[in-house]
């Protein structure tokens, strides 16, 4: 991908640095940018990418408030990748937030014990790609459920 956007002429005169790499560990301080563009390269024929795509599905979901889509999404992904559970942390938030919080309660007694590796690594703890308002508007929907963590 960066091979092809390197070709394209830039137009407007303003230098373009392209930088290949885990946005946790570029090269750059704090706030050195006023606009970074992010590109996650999906291999169509591979299944690790297609079950993290799922995930990022659901997660857009629930971000946008679109509950009802949100639970749907995580559904269809632990249905197609039973032991991939990151979707589960989605399922449960977005069930509360819907008030079911009987199924919620269910889901997260059944999620915590089946990937408790899920909620101590990206739940428990922010993970530093993600914004401190989407953290916390995950984890008010994951206390609904009543998740104690």
């Amino acid at each position: 991908m960066l091979y092809r956007a390197r070709a394209i002429p830039v137009t407007n005169g303003l230098p373009i640095l392209w930088q290949e790499g885990d946005a946790t560990t570029l090269p750059f301080p704090d706030a050195s940018f006023d606009l970074v563009c992010c590109n996650q390269g999906l291999l169509p024929r591979c299944a690790s990418s297609s079950h993290h795509a799922a995930t990022l599905i659901a997660a857009s979901y629930y971000y946008e408030r679109d509950y009802a889509a949100a639970v749907e999404a995580a559904h269809r992904s632990l249905a197609d990748y039973p032991t991939f559970p990151a979707p589960c942390r989605f399922l449960i938030a977005a069930l509360a937030q819907l008030g079911h919080l009987d199924e919620a309660a269910t889901a997260s007694r059944t999620w915590t014990i089946a990937a408790p590796v899920v909620f101590e690594t990206v739940v428990k703890a922010r993970p530093v790609y993600m914004r401190f308002e989407d953290h916390e508007h995950l984890l008010e929907g994951l206390h609904r459920a009543g998740w104690e963590g």
